[in-house]
């Protein structure tokens, strides 16, 4: 008999092909069977699988695994769990795990139990609301507390909704129950449930969006630490072991009692547990020592720490607060008022034989009872035996910093008593001067100090916590700079500022070691940190260790550690400067540790800045200044009470700057935002130069709210100046062009160059500030002497009376203009420069220095000096006089001679003075340079000055006249002015009535001299006198008292105001005046008690024009088209003569009235100019005379006081140029408009240049240059909480902080004296005084850095100490602590060591920050890859947690391929897969290529190198199917319905292998019209014992609602691929939630718990659940012919048997009685085995009974199957052949050779007769044609 015959040595299954193309080796289907695997050695036999075995039975049902990892390195196994609820007597409990099974131990351990909820009903058993307590059933007849619930745990109740932050205290098992102690009691009742819950920690849950589990989609182990991430929480790390020790046991704490939570317990904590329950939250386990392991506790060792999950994230916690620095200048354990004081009336002699001698220095000691006996001293003091002291007699040395000394002793005792005492300390002496006298003599004493620490340093400190894995967070904000000041003192010859020199001889760091909700509980080190403002470099000082003194030991304590040297430890890597947070994705997707680095791919970065209102955060923040003056600056302002003192600096925030601070938000693990400044010019603030005096601070206050997310923020400033110096000058002199020379020590001439601005900021001999603008560009600059400064003046002899030398004629008078004069008889001038009495000729110096040109001649007086010309000449004349001519003309300066410039008005008691001008180096000069700046009046005032007995020079003079209309005397004939003066208004009014319209009672005014008549009844009569009487006037300057024509004046005498004014002027400018103002207010002449002169020019014109022509004030061309008015005085434009008098009109000028008797110098304070005044007419109604220059006026009003702060006139007693003599003396000469006065302006001037200099000099500060483009800001402040509560409320406002109610600040209710802080609760402080305060109040806490913040009661109290506040610090004013100088209240803000050049300097601060051009938001970097830095177990070096951004750690693949879902290190390569594409990315090398682009090397370049694509546009939407063995990998693409294989060979789509249809179909499932499909799940694992890999694939099939209600359904396929046979083997019953291989062994795990595979011996039991296993094969052998299968066998293992039991006889279908038994004995009993499920062909299907076994094989025959179908099959009772209900197959009917049967009727169903209809062929086989009718 032919037979058919299969084997399945090709062990994989085909259903893409033909059935009759598959190969004979190959099957179509299979479940449950191995074939090319074997549990013994039946390889190439189909067999069914060995069932799996449970190793854990430790979570509740329903859990799930979300991850797992085999530690290959120690046989473990680790997997994460998502607890499914638990409830036991009337108790739910959630937990989530983390477990371990040790596989060589066969042993199981919890690794992290996380219990966040717990649900109770009470019951019975409830609580009431003033017990604050309840109470919790047992959950099992246990007396350890196995409820879950722990301190610290919130509270919520239906009764307690209203009241928030309820939590527990207390647990205490109550004989069979648990009582529950709430720190607020409310009702429950019986049918309550209460809810306990905690923040979780492992938080493993369904997705909320699709319901499925959040598997882990990247999983890592190293050295014991278990890495993992979802892709919706943060990344996390645990350290197994420590884990493990927090986990477990029935008592809270090792040593406690059963109940573990009573506040009573004891505990042990050197013990710990063994992770063999789940009973507990883990507990926080860490060291002490740094060696032994122990749960963390309280510091009374009675409250563990609970696992939280900061302590679980890759991202570590970082300080919030800077250190504190507790800084002075003496000996840390006494005070510095007690380390100098007064020796008075000692001698350090002594008398022997009658001599008395000074000692010597030896070690003789001296006491009372020896002589000179012992030292008492004037004031307490507190030495110590072996204190140096230094003594000096020098009444005028600082007691406190002089160096300079006599006498050197050493203390050799003490008296006995409590420190400080005056006496009698032993001593001895050390060394002594010997020029001193043996007198009695009184000291000053003062302790010879230790070197200070960091002399020429700024340093900064700072801390960071350690971890015990070895992380290191980042750096704390760091200090203030440590640096303690000196009194100003900068003096040139010093060459630098030593007020600017450290004083620091003891610091002491404190507050490094914050409470451990701000800290962290699992930190185990801190490192004090070092940093100077030059460096870049960070130093560790110290590191603190818990064991160590310096870690509080106490639950207030907050660390302190004394810096006795300034030797430092090891620098740290310079990246750590640049990390200022670490970029750890806030959430991602791919995980992988690669060239030992942690790399996360396609992950979650930033926020977007969303308030908790869901509106967008705008920052808006105030910004202003608190300046606080010091009590020098309140002397010099004047303060009452204020006393003069030194010059005491202290740290500010520099003047003359501008800054802008922005605000950066940080959530609760310290990401950062960029710095967020709000719009352009908000949130900033400019501190202006009169703020150097004081000590600056500035304030913030966000107006916006925070982002939702935020926790804290910080504040930074940014200020953009470059650096700047200050300088202290020398001396001054006078610049041959009349600017100024500044000499400056020659070690500060790199601080200047000529472009530089220089700053006055201090007066010059004195310890004020110059608050005036005072800033003057650098004109030039020379490193020598210019040689007019060198030119040293020798007076040579002088004539000292006016009588002895002035000629009796004009022409021979040194008047103004002239350029000789004559000295009346050459005898007087030979007797006073002669070389003999009258004879001889001048001397031969004289004639030298005329020859060479150094001959010069001045005039003085008594008051006045001139200055010096040069003599060109000298001549003896024939009527024997002198003439001396000089070179050029003698100025305005020479006026004081003769002030009317005619011989009758020459002063007397005038000397002539001749001299010579010889260039000299002076040793003045050595070490110096010179700058050039130009010569102001501020610098006249505040540098240029000199004492009271200096002279004063004339610089040069005007000779104002005094205008007034009551008073004008006539200029010519044809003025009029009488009438002018007629038309003045009665008393009753102040202003001038200058154009009545005209009326019939008007006077004839007759001819003007230009020809004009004016009839008595013209209007223009009056006008046409007042401009005759100005254009007589001329160019001139008066005192101004009269109206203009801009001012609106009476139109009749004595009645209203009339219109002629300048409410019709049609020409007037913007600054015109437009009322009477000038004249009715009284600001006109000489006002304001003197404090006012106005001074006006009448008679603009342009060059070339005089005033007596037609003449035009502007640019050629009529007015009206194009004409310019031109009152730009003293300019090319106009009047360029006046140019000099016109730069003397500005503030600082000083004066003096020539006829003043009194000779005050006035100062000019303020000027105000007007411009566009007219005289006569600001209309044109005089036509085109409008335009002469005598209707134009320009006005100056100056305010004006003397040295005593008195105006002009003093009281009208004193001199007044437009004032009469009312003082009884003989008159003075008074202007009018006919007669003017002199204005002399004048300067300081002495003969004596010693007073140039001064030991409290000048200060010039440079002007820096301004950084535009830098945007760049500093940290300014510490991390501030958002909210307020027991976690933050001491990170806002410190322990010991000074309290202040600035509420009542001024008032009688005002807080008094220092107030601390002692405690915190919530929001409620504790003072350590009781105060007052009312509900809105604002109290602030100043802290030690000068930080303040603030926040608002919210409840009154009276006489309490502790108060309740509001929760909003984000709402409250914080001062900055931000300081960039020091200053010294003078003006003089100092930021530099020594104020030298380049020498340090402090920085705006140590941390940088910037803003972002684009919008800062949540980005989700899909392409993007993010590593960490380098981990080393050998050196004990971990930088996992550290992403520095200013570093390149991150690389981008083209986002064209899709975003990342999978990272794999692969043999040194990180295989990358992305969702259409596969990469290799060189880890830690890079690849260097040729020019044709072919591999030249690898060259280590960073981290992550080239990018490679794999061949094939493959990748990946599910992660979770990746898994991998040795060198291969495996995953699956379900957009592309493929699985892939990526080998050495590159990606290999194995889902081809015979199964592409079906991965096709069933991979990537679309939604239908009334179905969403899709595939959420497609887990890989590797089953290395069998080498297969298993793919489960989870489909779901959901209704659309509003379309379909069909309830969700859920199909699963598992499906395992075989290398060995490169094809997939067989689809599996078992559906894993993870897997994993390891030791040649596969496990999975279900319901969370752990099984392993291939153990049981039960076959195809999996999770306790019975399956069957099949294969479908194909018997095609000549798949082109008709066979007819008889009979089936296989050879193999048992066949299934059905157990026979039928008995007796039955009826057969014929009615025969027939018997039941089959006779056989094989089937008595059953048996599980091989069975036929079924038998189809193309043509027809079959069975067979069971399987009987002969000659070593199982067969029987085949039967067809019977004909069946039913009444659905027929319509209209004709038998449908497409119907499925039947399996009639027509082609087996044959008729005779009709046809084929197209179709079978019948009338009925009982009759058994068919009809069949034949359809004849349209065309037979020989070509006829049939008849197409049916038969």
């Amino acid at each position: 008999m032919p037979e058919i015959k299969r084997t399945f040595s090709g062990s994989k299954m085909n259903k893409d092909i033909d059935e009759r193309l598959v190969p004979k080796q190959e099957y179509r289907d299979a479940n449950n069977i191995e074939i090319n695997t074997s549990e013994n050695d039946d390889v190439g036999t189909v067999q069914t699988l060995m069932g799996n075995t449970v190793l854990t039975s430790k979570f509740p049902a329903g859990s799930y695994c979300v991850g797992s990892i085999a530690s290959k390195k120690t046989d473990k196994i680790y997997w994460l769990v998502a607890g499914e609820k638990s409830t036991t007597n009337n108790v739910t409990t959630y937990k989530d795990y983390v477990a371990e099974y040790d596989i060589q131990n066969a042993t199981f351990k919890y690794v992290v139990v996380d219990i966040y909820k717990v649900v109770i009903t009470t019951g019975t058993i409830q609580g009431t609301s003033s017990n604050k307590f309840l109470y919790c059933p047992q959950v099992s007849s246990k007396t350890f507390n196995n409820t879950g619930i722990r301190l610290d745990m919130e509270v919520q109740a239906p009764n307690a909704l209203a009241t928030s932050n309820i939590y527990v205290t207390d647990i205490v098992f109550d004989t069979d129950k648990w009582k529950i102690y709430t720190s607020e009691g409310f009702t429950t009742a019986s049918t309550d449930t209460v809810t306990f819950t905690a923040d979780r920690v492992l938080n493993f849950q369904l997705d909320k969006g699709t319901g499925e589990p959040r598997m882990i989609t990247g999983l890592n182990v190293l050295d014991g630490m278990l890495f993992w991430t979802d892709n919706h929480s943060e990344p996390k790390k645990i350290n197994i072991e420590r884990c493990i020790l927090g986990t477990g046991g029935e008592q809270y704490l090792v040593g406690g009692s059963n109940a573990g939570y009573s506040s009573t317990t004891t505990t042990n904590t050197s013990d710990t547990f063994t992770g063999d329950t789940d009973n507990f939250h883990t507990r926080l386990v860490s060291t002490n020592d740094g060696v032994d392991l122990h749960v963390i506790t309280t510091f009374d060792k009675k409250r563990a720490a609970w696992l939280e999950e900061e302590h679980i994230t890759v991202l570590k916690k970082a300080p919030l607060t800077p250190p504190y620095l507790e800084m002075s200048s003496t000996d840390p354990d006494r005070n510095s008022n007690n380390v100098y004081s007064e020796l008075l009336n000692f001698s350090f002699a002594t008398t022997s034989g009658g001599v008395t001698s000074l000692l010597t220095p030896s070690e003789d000691v001296y006491s009372a009872s020896t002589t000179p006996g012992g030292l008492t001293f004037n004031t307490d003091v507190e030495f110590k035996v072996g204190d140096v002291l230094i003594l000096t007699n020098d009444s005028t040395a600082d007691p406190v910093t002089f160096t300079e000394h006599e006498i050197r002793i050493r203390i050799e005792g003490v008296p006995s008593g409590t420190m400080p005492l005056a006496g009698v300390y032993n001593w001895s002496l050390l060394a002594i001067s010997n020029t001193l006298g043996t007198g009695l003599q009184d000291w000053t004493v003062r302790l010879e100090q230790k070197p200070p620490l960091f002399e020429f340093k700024f340093p900064r400190f700072a801390y960071r916590y350690k971890y015990k894995d070895g992380e290191y967070s980042v750096f704390s904000p760091f200090s203030e700079v440590a640096f303690l000041p000196g009194d100003f003192n900068y003096a040139p010859k010093q060459g630098y500022n030593l007020g600017m020199v450290n004083n620091l001889r003891s610091l002491k760091i404190t507050d490094f070691i914050v409470e451990d909700s701000s800290k962290g509980k699992d930190v185990t080190e801190v490192d004090i940190l070092f940093k100077n403002e030059d460096s870049p470099n960070i130093y560790t000082v110290k590191t603190i260790k818990k064991s160590d003194d310096a870690w509080p030991s106490t639950a207030k304590g907050r660390g302190s550690y004394t810096i006795e040297s300034e030797l430092i430890h090891a620098a740290l890597p310079e990246n750590q400067l640049l990390r200022s947070w670490d970029n750890v994705p806030r959430k991602a997707l791919a995980q992988e540790i690669t060239a030992n680095r942690l790399v996360y791919g396609n992950y979650l970065q930033n926020y977007n800045l969303i308030d908790d209102s869901n509106a967008e955060v705008i920052p808006k923040i105030e910004v202003s200044l608190e300046s606080t003056l010091g009590s020098l600056a309140k002397f010099n302002a004047g303060v009452s009470g204020a006393v003069d003192s030194p010059a005491t600096p202290s740290k500010s925030v520099k003047s003359l700057r501008t800054y802008q601070v922005g605000v950066v938000y940080r959530d609760y693990l310290g990401r950062e935002t960029p710095v967020l400044a709000g719009e352009v010019g908000d949130s900033t603030v400019t501190v202006d130069k009169d703020q150097s005096v004081a000590f600056n601070k500035l304030k913030a206050k966000v107006i916006s709210k925070p982002p939702s997310w935020a926790h804290s923020w910080k504040f930074f400033v940014k200020e953009t100046s470059n650096e700047y110096y200050n300088l202290a000058m020398d001396r001054w002199y006078n610049a041959e062009d009349g600017n100024v020379w500044l000499s400056f020590p020659s070690a500060e001439r790199n601080k200047i160059q000529e472009d530089t601005f220089l700053i006055l900021k201090k007066l010059h001999n004195n310890n004020k500030a110059v608050i005036d603008n005072a800033k003057y560009k650098v004109i030039a600059i020379e490193n020598e002497a210019p040689t007019f400064i060198k030119t040293n003046t020798k007076v040579i002899g002088k004539l000292e009376s006016a009588t002895n030398w002035v000629t009796s004629t004009t022409a021979g008078f040194p008047f103004i203009g002239y350029d000789s004069f004559v000295v009346q008889g050459a005898t007087n001038f030979y007797e006073a420069f002669g070389t003999a009495s009258g004879t001889g000729g001048l001397n031969n110096n004289i004639l030298n220095a005329l020859h060479s040109g150094y001959l010069y001649v001045r005039f003085k007086s008594s008051t006045v000096v001139g200055s010096y010309y040069n003599i060109a000449s000298i001549k003896e004349t024939s009527t024997g006089n002198i003439e001396i001519w000089i070179d050029g003309i003698f100025k305005e300066d020479m006026k004081f001679l003769a002030p009317l410039q005619t011989t009758g008005s020459i002063i007397s008691n005038l000397d002539l003075e001749l001299a010579t001008k010889i260039p000299e180096n002076k040793p003045e000069f050595d070490g110096k340079f010179f700058v050039k700046i130009y010569k102001d009046l501020v610098l006249k005032q505040k540098v240029l000055s000199k004492t009271a007995s200096s002279q004063m020079k004339v610089v040069t003079a005007m000779s104002p006249y005094y205008v007034n209309y009551n008073n004008v005397v006539e200029q010519n004939s044809s003025q009029n002015s009488s009438l002018i003066k007629d038309l003045k208004l009665d008393g009753s009014k102040n202003t001038w009535w200058i154009y009545p319209p005209g009326s019939s009672t008007d006077a004839a005014v007759g001819a003007f001299s230009d020809g004009t008549v004016i009839s008595a009844t013209s209007n223009k009569a009056y006008r046409r006198a007042v401009r005759a009487w100005w254009k007589a006037f001329g160019a001139n300057w008066f005192i101004d008292s009269a109206i203009t024509a801009n001012e609106e004046v009476d139109t009749t005498p004595g009645t209203g105001l009339g219109t002629y004014g300048a409410t019709n002027a049609g020409h007037l400018g913007s600054g015109d005046q437009t009322d009477n103002s000038f004249i009715n207010s009284g600001q006109h002449g000489v006002y304001n008690n003197g404090k006012n002169i106005v001074l006006s020019w009448s008679g603009l014109y342009l060059p070339g024009q005089t005033i007596g022509g037609d003449e035009f004030n502007h640019a050629p061309g009529s007015f009206g088209t194009g004409g310019t008015e031109q009152y730009n005085l003293g300019s090319a434009d106009c009047h360029p003569d006046q140019e000099e008098i016109v730069n003397q009109l500005s503030i600082g000028t000083q004066f003096r009235f020539a006829a003043d008797p009194d000779q005050w110098v006035y100062t000019i304070k303020a000027v105000s100019r007007i411009e566009n005044l007219h005289n006569y007419d600001t209309n044109d109604q005089l036509g085109d005379k409008f335009h002469w220059a005598a209707n134009k006026r320009l006005r100056y009003d100056l305010t004006v006081e003397n040295e005593n702060g008195n105006g002009i006139g003093i009281d009208g007693v004193g001199y007044n140029p437009i004032v009469a003599d009312v003082s009884g003396n003989s008159a003075w000469t008074v202007a009018d408009s006919d007669t003017n006065i002199t204005i002399e302006f004048v300067e300081p001037f002495s003969e004596d240049d010693v007073q140039f200099t001064s030991d409290n000099p000048a200060i010039w500060e440079t002007e820096p240059k301004e950084d535009v483009g830098l945007d760049i800001y500093y940290e300014a402040t510490q991390a501030y909480p958002i909210d307020l509560n027991f976690k933050t409320n001491e990170q806002f406002v410190k322990y010991d902080s000074i309290a202040n109610n600035e509420s009542t600040v001024g008032t009688t209710n005002a807080w008094s004296g220092t107030i601390k802080v002692t405690s915190w609760s919530d929001q409620t402080v504790t003072l350590d005084t009781a105060q007052s305060a009312t509900a809105g109040d604002v109290i602030s806490f100043t802290a030690p850095d000068g930080g303040v913040t603030r926040l608002v009661v919210e409840t009154t109290v009276s006489s309490s100490s502790t108060i309740d506040f509001e929760n909003t610090p984000h709402e409250q004013t914080v001062t900055l602590p931000f300081a960039n100088c020091y200053s010294f209240q003078n003006g003089v803000e100092s930021n530099r060591i020594r104020d030298d050049y380049n020498a340090v300097f402090i920085r705006n601060g140590v941390k940088a920050s910037t803003t972002l051009a684009e919008p800062y938001e949540e980005e989700r970097r899909g392409s993007g890859l993010i590593h960490s830095g380098v981990y080393n177990s050998t050196s004990g070096l971990n930088e996992l947690n550290q992403f520095v951004q200013a570093e390149p750690i991150t690389k981008d693949i083209n986002p064209r391929y899709g975003k990342i879902q999978k990272l794999f290190s692969r043999n040194t390569d990180l295989v990358t897969i992305c969702e259409d594409k596969t990469f290799k990315i060189l880890s830690d090398k890079d690849a260097l290529y040729n020019a044709d682009g072919s591999t030249q090397l690898l060259a280590k370049k960073g981290v992550l190198g080239q990018t490679t694509a794999y061949a094939g546009d493959y990748g990946t939407q599910n992660p979770e199917s990746f898994a991998a063995d040795n060198y291969r990998s495996y995953f699956a693409d379900k957009a592309r319905g493929s699985v892939l294989r990526l080998s050495m060979d590159g990606l290999t789509p194995i889902s081809s292998a015979g199964m592409h249809d079906w991965f096709s179909d069933n991979l990537k499932i679309n939604t239908t019209s009334t179905k969403k499909n899709s595939v959420p799940l497609a887990l890989g694992t590797f089953d290395s014992k069998k080498s297969l890999y298993n793919l489960t694939i989870k489909q779901k099939s959901e209704a659309i609602k509003g379309v379909s209600y069909e309830s969700p359904a859920d199909t699963f396929y598992t499906i395992s691929y075989s290398e060995s046979s490169k094809g997939w083997v067989s689809f599996k019953s078992f559906v894993p939630e993870s897997g994993l291989s390891i030791n040649n062994d596969y496990f999975t795990f279900k319901d969370g718990e752990l099984y392993k595979e291939h153990d049981n011996s039960t076959r195809n039991n999996f999770y306790g659940v019975q399956y069957t296993s099949d294969i479908t094969t194909i018997l095609n052998d000549n798949p082109g012919s008709v066979k007819s299968f008889n009979a089936i066998n296989y050879e193999g293992s048992q066949a299934a048997i059905s157990r026979s039991i039928a008995t007796g006889n039955t009826t057969d279908a014929a009615g025969n009685n027939v018997s039941q038994a089959d006779g056989l004995y094989y089937n008595m009993k059953d048996k599980d085995g091989w069975s036929v499920e079924s038998l189809t062909t193309n043509k027809q299907s079959g069975s067979i009974d069971e399987f009987i076994e002969k000659e070593g094989k199982w067969f029987n025959h085949i039967k067809g199957a019977a004909t069946t179908f039913t009444t659905s099959a027929l319509e209209n009772n004709t038998l449908a052949m497409d119907s499925t209900s039947h399996n009639l197959d027509q082609h087996e009917f044959s008729l005779q050779g009709l046809g084929i049967a197209s179709n079978v009727s019948t009338d009925s169903l009982g009759n058994q007769k068919y009809t069949f209809t034949v359809e004849n062929h349209a065309t037979g086989s020989d070509g006829s044609t049939w008849d197409s009718t049916p038969d």
